[in-house]
């Protein structure tokens, strides 16, 4: 299990676990990555819990783990609504020029 802050909203703290790990017995019915937010985390702050295993996939790079990342944090900011968080997520990452990322998660036609 590895904790570091997230790098798109350094509020935000990231768990990166297997599906062997406690908290990631949840992957099964939450896909690559689930967030955590809400009254019940106000004093730790809000976590995205992101399954370590998608690093050895070969589709993987960076841009997919960003693209999670503003996914799970458009969750945190817009509540549990699909095409609300999908949407947040696409707008900023346009701000902050990930084109990739943000290419990878209109290509998913969720938003």
């Amino acid at each position: 299990m590895e904790l570091y802050s997230c790098p798109l909203d350094s509020r935000v703290t990231v768990i990166e676990c297997g599906p062997q790990d406690e908290m990631g017995t949840r992957f099964a019915d939450k896909g690559h990555a689930f967030c955590v937010y809400g009254e019940g985390v106000s004093e730790i702050g809000p976590l995205i819990v992101v399954n370590s295993e998608i690093r050895n996939e070969e589709w993987f790079t960076e841009s997919h783990l960003t693209a999670i990342f503003a996914h799970e944090l458009g969750h945190i900011t817009r509540g549990e609504n699909e095409q609300l968080a999908e949407r947040w997520a696409i707008d900023f990452l346009e701000k902050i020029n990930e084109t990739e990322a943000r290419a990878l998660l209109i290509e998913r036609g969720i938003a």
